[in-house]
């Protein structure tokens, strides 16, 4: 691969080859929207490249959204979309399909910008094939797919949203080892979505998850309660005050 050669298979590319790097970059505005579009995500997402400081995220959603909502979601499906092999996750005996999980994930953590509402269902769908199949490609279900489906289904119908959440957190329960990991993204997307209407709903939830840390011990890998802090941080929302203030006033505080 040229991206190889130009980085000399360093990560991140070192201040000598940064030249090189930028010029194998601009040769990807030569190409194909769609060609275009899927080699840029896959470059930035792929932790072996280091090109996050050559391929911006807004350079990736722009090329995204020249070739549309439904090129995505037929990405999303797994359907093959360029003439790359590489970018090909239909055979799930590859042993890449984690790349096939970066990429959709970066899709599905901005799908209010790059989705339509009635895309909504194939989303839950695509997390029911991969819990159907997690065995072969190894890769757990994720909950970004509910999480997703969720924020489209929001725009239209708030209650309809609410309770695909609802669902995900069952699919997704909070025992595990990933379950406070997993549950907070559901939650942080019901803290997005709604605000401090769900505010006792999302104290309670913290606490819950909380408890699960203190009593098992666990690793920063199930630290539910701080991903959803940040979470909470990267929303955006101008009322942030009033979810913390409920936090720190309820009597679990301590």
């Amino acid at each position: 691969m040229k991206i190889s050669r130009a980085t000399r298979n360093t990560s991140p590319p070192q201040p000598e080859y940064q030249r090189d790097v930028e010029q194998i970059v601009a040769q990807l505005k030569s190409l194909p929207p769609s060609e275009r579009a899927w080699t840029q995500i896959f470059l930035r997402v792929t932790s072996f490249s280091g090109l996050e400081n050559f391929i911006s995220a807004e350079t990736c959603i722009a090329g995204l959204k020249e070739i549309g909502p439904a090129e995505i979601v037929r990405f999303l499906k797994r359907e093959r979309v360029t003439d790359d092999p590489d970018l090909w996750f239909d055979n799930l005996d590859r042993s890449d399909n984690s790349i096939y999980s970066w990429m959709a994930h970066f899709i599905l953590r901005r799908t209010k910008i790059l989705l339509r509402i009635e895309d909504a269902p194939a989303l839950l769908a695509c997390e029911e094939f991969q819990r159907n199949t997690n065995s072969k490609t190894h890769l757990g279900t994720s909950p970004y797919w509910s999480m997703a489906a969720a924020e489209l289904i929001s725009q239209r119908d708030l209650a309809a949203a609410n309770q695909t959440i609802a669902a995900g957190l069952k699919r997704f329960p909070l025992t595990g080892t990933l379950g406070g990991r997993y549950q907070a993204v559901l939650i942080g997307s019901l803290w997005r979505i709604n605000g401090p209407k769900k505010k006792q709903q999302i104290v309670d939830w913290f606490y819950r998850a909380q408890d699960k840390v203190t009593r098992e011990r666990s690793d920063a890998s199930n630290h539910g309660p701080l991903d959803l802090m940040r979470l909470v941080r990267d929303s955006g929302r101008k009322d942030i005050k009033e979810l913390m203030a409920a936090i720190v006033g309820d009597p679990r505080f301590e």
